[in-house]
């Protein structure tokens, strides 16, 4: 039916004007409401040939209707005999107050409308809509009329609830009735102020301002307002949209409004009237009462302007709190949770709106400020250090308590909450920041240094050059992105930011190696700066080659990635081709010679990279297709069987103290005994504390031990019960999947000979896991599986396979998934696509 949705999807039933009944006062009404200038006809009762033909209708319907269509359809009968009910009480309530019979019959309508609705028309089907539908349909004669009737009569008002019979209903019908007067009071004080407002905002927005037609416009709305009464304003204002009020605000907030008020017309001066000649003596008792009256409507011009300008921002005020309570509820429980990362967060969120409710509305209204500070008190004094940092601006001393996320997002907060008291102190911020990222900061310099050796060598190993600098820009996006989880980026990082980084990790480079004794090798490196920018040059193409799969079906989401890590590499060879250039003498940097990449550069762009770039043609395309890799995701999300991993109790040392863990079987072996896995975990605690610890790889046997209990122990703070169904995807078992994808990859598999044959590697694996609990409260965990190759199985088209021997000192395969972990630690999905590198060598026969 017309305006009825599926009962199947919701109970709610939107209902429209031709499901409601025809005449919004119903069957009855005062002679006052017959039609006429400036009034609203009331609806004509149904005859008896128009009442069989409804029966007729329905009795044809419901013998053809499906179950679902009749239930439908008594929803609507429901409404639409709703709204007669209610347009006969509005058409009762237009008689005479004191009439008796009148009384009587709106008693009656009352007590039905009472025992259907409990007192609240919104829980009647059509009730609400009805009345609000009705009264809109009503001019301003007809809505003022009604309301002399018994809704503006208290004694005739107290008389029909003493008539409701049976008593019972008397509280129902009086709600009722405070519910008809305060619709009936919005829609007058809507019809008076709605056409004055909208022409003084449409005045304010011209350029010039007519002076004169805004001060009638004012004159107008007050006279409205007075017959109103005092203190309809508000309710007035309350009806116009947000887009409305902040085009007024816009113009009429204090800042502005005595510039409002000086585009008034003003009052001549006394010189400025006519002189005796023209017969000043005769006209000056009019001169003066005109400008008595010119001086009495541009005063009530202001006073009206004054009046609007404050109701306007007591309006905005009432907007702003009601736009701002879920975050500042949400604030509220945070502070009452003491979680400091719940409170970063709420603040985040707060900000946020701030600056949309700002950019809409201007400054906000004293009264918000002031209540949006105290609110903002009360969070960076649950955030204190209280014996570090018990005042002032937050120092470093109480923003480690934070976790990455809730510090970046505080001091994201802070930019917009300065002015309402979050002070950071910026500079332990960076520091803070900085340090957390200070062992990513590490690995990228030592990365750069093995990327300087490697070009000085002579000839240059590009295969070896190309995979270092791959591992370099895994290892780079990384710390980028954790130094924008931090916030150390602030609105996000430009340009200038990756050049400066650049430049501080080719100069912490450069020193490693002098403090190294490396004072040789830096002075060849100068030499090599073209090699460099030959490469830029040759990654940059690959890019662009790219750029034609953007949104493409087959390799849309792999190009994103494979992108972001080539764009990476681009930028750390840009700082060090800069460095290089540098060192040379000033007379040497005009002096540059073109260098032609070899063909390893772009082998290894296809092994390193995955994507295969044709520098005649300025095509790339991905080794792997999008949908290759399904198999793979597939696998991977196939939920972990606990029967698969029992439970064992390890005990280890945590900061010198013996604790007990329970994890799975197989993550013990591992850890213990095989020694094939290493961990670091990152997140938010239990009360939203920072946790961060690694358990790299290669730790001695004595230091295996306290490392691993530190990251079980971390584990667990961040992961709480999750923690042991988390531990049954940290072990080798992972592999499983990824093994058994690569073999139904197929010929579609990305390890490859250089005859273009498929192989599957083996050897000894060994896995990294990377554990973040992120803000929703989910895990992101990383996953590297590196593969010292001892052999490989080479896969035919027809299926057959047989074995390969690969020399073993030069050959391996790294393989990186990313898993999104529900908060439970049992459903898996692979969130990104994965990541291949390889380099195979053949080991050559020997004849024997």
């Amino acid at each position: 039916m017309s305006g009825i949705q599926n009962l199947g999807q919701s109970g709610t039933q939107v209902l429209h004007r031709q499901d409601l009944e025809a005449g919004p006062l119903g069957h009855i009404g005062n002679l006052r409401f017959k039609a006429g200038p400036g009034t609203t006809p009331r609806a004509s009762a149904p005859s008896l040939l128009h009442r069989f033909g409804q029966f007729l209708s329905k009795l044809s319907f419901y013998v053809g209707a499906s179950p679902e269509q009749r239930a439908q359809r008594f929803v609507l009968d429901q409404a639409r005999d709703n709204s007669r009910r209610v347009g006969n009480l509005l058409g009762n309530l237009t008689g005479s107050p004191r009439d008796s019979k009148v009384q009587s019959r709106i008693a009656q309508g009352l007590a039905r409308l009472g025992d259907l609705s409990g007192g609240d028309l919104s829980k009647l089907p059509g009730g609400k809509e009805s009345l609000k539908t009705y009264l809109s349909e009503l001019g301003l004669m007809d809505l003022s009329a009604l309301r002399s009737g018994v809704l503006g009569d208290p004694k005739a008002r107290e008389a029909v609830i003493s008539r409701v019979e049976p008593p019972r209903l008397r509280t129902q019908a009086s709600a009722l009735l405070d519910q008809i007067s305060a619709q009936l009071n919005e829609e007058i004080a809507g019809q008076v102020a709605r056409e004055p407002l909208a022409q003084i905002r449409t005045l304010l927005d011209a350029r010039p301002v007519d002076g004169a037609a805004l001060q009638a416009q004012l004159l107008r709305l007050s006279e409205g307002l007075a017959m109103l009464g005092e203190g309809n304003l508000a309710t007035c204002l309350g009806t116009l949209s947000d887009a409305e009020v902040e085009a007024l605000q816009r113009h009429l907030h204090p800042g502005k409004l005595d510039g409002v008020k000086g585009r008034l017309p003003q009052i001549p001066e006394g010189k400025d009237a006519p002189s005796e000649s023209e017969g000043v003596q005769q006209r000056m008792p009019d001169t003066e009462d005109t400008r008595l009256q010119q001086s009495s409507r541009l005063q009530q011009a202001r006073t009206m302007l004054d009046r609007l300008s404050q109701a306007l921002g007591q309006d905005v005020h009432v907007r702003v709190g009601r736009s701002l309570l879920s975050q500042t509820t949400a604030l509220q429980q945070a502070i009452t949770d003491g979680n400091r990362g719940a409170i970063s967060k709420a603040l985040f969120a707060l900000s946020q709106n701030i600056r949309r409710l700002e950019d809409r509305y201007g400054a906000l209204p004293t009264q918000s400020r002031n209540e949006l500070r105290e609110q903002v008190a009360l969070a960076v004094q649950a955030l204190r250090d209280p014996t570090l940092n018990p005042s002032g601006p937050l120092s470093r001393a109480s923003l480690r308590h934070l976790d990455d996320h809730s510090l970046g997002m505080l001091r994201g907060a802070s930019q917009s909450l300065r002015a309402y008291g979050l002070d950071i102190d910026r500079n332990g911020a960076r520091a803070e920041g900085l340090s957390r990222v200070q062992p990513l900061t590490d690995r990228v310099t030592e990365g750069v240094v093995r990327v300087l050796r490697l070009v000085a060598e002579d000839p240059v190993r590009m295969p070896a050059l190309m995979q270092h600098l791959r591992d370099l820009s895994e290892i780079e996006l990384q710390r980028t992105q954790q130094l924008e989880q931090v916030g150390h980026f602030g609105n996000g990082m430009g340009a200038d930011d990756r050049k400066r980084m650049g430049g501080e990790t080719f100069a912490a480079a450069i020193q490693r190696l002098r403090d190294s004794g490396e004072g040789t090798l830096i002075s060849r490196l100068p030499d090599r700066a073209d090699l460099i920018r030959a490469l830029w040059d040759g990654m940059g193409g690959a890019v662009f080659g790219l750029g034609d799969l953007y949104g493409d079906r087959e390799y849309g989401r792999g190009a994103d990635e494979a992108i972001k890590r080539i764009s990476t590499g681009q930028h750390m060879l840009d700082a060090i081709k800069e460095g290089l250039y540098r060192l040379r003498p000033e007379s040497d940097n005009d002096q540059q010679s073109s260098v032609t990449l070899p063909a390893s550069f772009y082998t290894s762009l296809a092994t390193q990279y995955g994507v295969r770039y044709d520098p005649k043609a300025l095509k790339s395309t991905l080794v792997v297709k999008d949908s290759a890799w399904a198999s793979l995701e597939q696998r991977l999300a196939t939920p972990i069987n606990p029967a698969d991993h029992p439970t064992r109790v390890v005990t280890l040392p945590v900061h010198g103290t013996n604790t007990q863990f329970s994890v799975s079987s197989q993550f013990a072996e591992d850890g213990l005994n095989r020694v094939s896995i290493s961990l670091s975990v990152r997140g938010a605690g239990p009360n939203g504390q920072a946790v961060r610890t690694t358990w790299p790889e290669g730790v001695q046997d004595s230091q295996r031990a306290p490392y691993m209990g530190e990251a079980l122990d971390a584990l667990v703070k961040v992961a709480g019960p999750a923690a042991e169904p988390l531990t049954r995807l940290l072990n080798q078992q992972v592999g499983a999947p990824i093994m058994q994808a690569l073999f139904a990859m197929g010929m579609d598999s990305p390890f490859k000979l250089e005859d273009g044959s498929v192989v599957v590697p083996s050897g000894s694996t060994r896995f990294h896991f990377d554990v973040e609990k992120t803000d929703d409260g989910r895990f992101s965990v990383g996953v590297v599986v590196n593969t010292p190759i001892t052999g490989a199985m080479r896969l035919y088209p027809d299926g057959t396979n047989d074995g390969v021997t690969m020399d073993q000192t030069k050959s391996w395969a790294k393989i990186r998934v990313t898993l999104d972990v529900s908060p439970d630690g049992h459903q898996i999905r692979m969130s990104q696509p994965p990541q291949f590198q390889y380099h195979f060598v053949i080991q050559p026969r020997t004849d024997g």
